[in-house]
């Protein structure tokens, strides 16, 4: 039975062609299988609570199902050595024993996208999310505009904040970040002047229309690493630069880990960068104090819930990524985490790649400072390559036009 399927070159909004060539079947199940995770994904952080009159969740249950099935497919058409298909099943039943501990799932998609990534290419991921997140945004906005769906509002500091049919104005601006992203990454090597003319553009709507500083000081951080890799041609300056980036990486995690284990408003340093980050490490301290951490992480419900914006309960708010993985996932998800992205960090640098990937692998880590979503295989698309990295040996993922 023949699994080849011919897929032609597909345009990438205007930007840039992304050959997929000869594609097997289950390679062609992932995309098709993150393409509807990033739809589900996308409209979770919106107040689209119906999709064509059926309840959202319901909705989202059904792809779910058509989703792991896709992946089962392409699990068991990878070829991959002993050890490898190990390693691919231990991330799987890790990321599953913290989804039923935690009462919370997106570590498990994350596991389950990586454990099933052999041959896949991040630029193919990238087309997909830019036209995913286009699309849907437009259509979230217009339809908030036209009052068809819920325009939330919010306060800080006496300034009034909108959502535009966002569960919250930072998944907003979250999302014209990522689409300055999956652009830079779609025209990586080209001439930067229009991704940066793009990401001066969200930066203001993000400043002066949507409030939220996370994205807009994270998109600013872009436009010094585009010309960084646009200018650097020597080897040795690319070294420095590798290593620069990997350094960076590791203290915004110890860093933020360390800031929760011991903050206190007594010290007028932690004092003050917990103010500048809007409480996130006071929140994430008080998790911490509440209760010991655990193996497979824990859904905090036995505690009492914290009143948060809008007057809303809930039992878990820790937006630092790092912080809310240790929490809320575990002791040994944590491990598996912070450990691949230490090593294919270091990979990276032994190898000296110079590609997308280190550009938006070590972007977005660095945003999972301040928000949950840099570490979401929907958004961080770039954590897919712990499995052609780390679990499947694939040498192509370090070349500079193969990411």
């Amino acid at each position: 039975m023949n699994t080849r399927l011919n897929i032609t070159d597909i345009n990438n909004a205007g930007f840039e062609h992304v050959r997929l060539g000869q594609v097997d079947a289950a390679l062609f199940g992932y995309y098709v299988a993150f393409t509807l995770y990033s739809i589900c994904s996308f409209i979770e952080l919106t107040t689209f609570y119906e999709v064509f009159g059926i309840d959202r969740q319901e909705v989202i249950k059904f792809c779910q199902f058509i989703i792991l099935f896709l992946l089962l497919f392409k699990f068991v058409s990878q070829r991959a050595s002993f050890s490898g298909w190990l390693l691919a099943l231990a991330v799987v039943l890790i990321g599953y024993k913290s989804w039923r501990s935690s009462g919370e799932n997106w570590f498990f998609w994350l596991c389950l996208f990586v454990a099933c990534s052999d041959k896949v290419r991040i630029r193919t991921l990238a087309a997909i999310s830019l036209s995913v997140v286009s699309m849907l945004f437009v259509l979230t906005v217009t339809c908030c505009e036209l009052g068809l769906i819920e325009n939330r509002l919010f306060v800080r500091s006496g300034v009034m904040r909108f959502a535009y049919g966002f569960k919250h104005p930072n998944y907003l601006g979250f999302y014209l970040m990522a689409i300055c992203i999956f652009v830079s990454t779609l025209r990586f090597g080209a001439n930067p002047l229009p991704d940066i003319v793009l990401i001066l553009v969200t930066f203001l709507i993000n400043i002066f229309v949507v409030g939220s500083r996370s994205s807009a000081i994270m998109s600013l951080a872009q436009i010094p690493l585009l010309l960084v890799f646009d200018y650097c041609k020597a080897q040795r300056s690319r070294n420095i630069a590798r290593f620069s980036l990997l350094l960076m990486v590791l203290v915004a995690i110890a860093g933020s880990l360390a800031v929760m284990v011991v903050y206190s408003p007594s010290i007028p340093a932690l004092r003050q960068l917990n103010t500048l980050l809007s409480n996130r490490f006071s929140l994430a301290h008080s998790y911490y104090s509440m209760q010991p951490l655990t193996l497979f992480g824990s859904d905090f419900s036995g505690h009492a819930p914290i009143y948060w914006e809008l007057g809303k309960p809930t039992n878990f708010i820790v937006d630092n990524a790092f912080c809310h993985i240790l929490l809320r996932y575990g002791i040994i998800p944590s491990i598996i985490f912070f450990g691949g992205v230490l090593a294919l960090m270091v990979v990276l640098v032994r190898k000296q790649t110079w590609n997308s990937l280190i550009f938006g692998l070590s972007l977005m880590l660095l945003f999972g400072i301040g928000e949950t979503l840099g570490a979401r295989v929907d958004c961080n698309i770039f954590l897919v390559a712990f499995g052609p990295a780390l679990l499947f040996s694939d040498k192509s993922v370090f070349e500079s036009d193969a990411c």
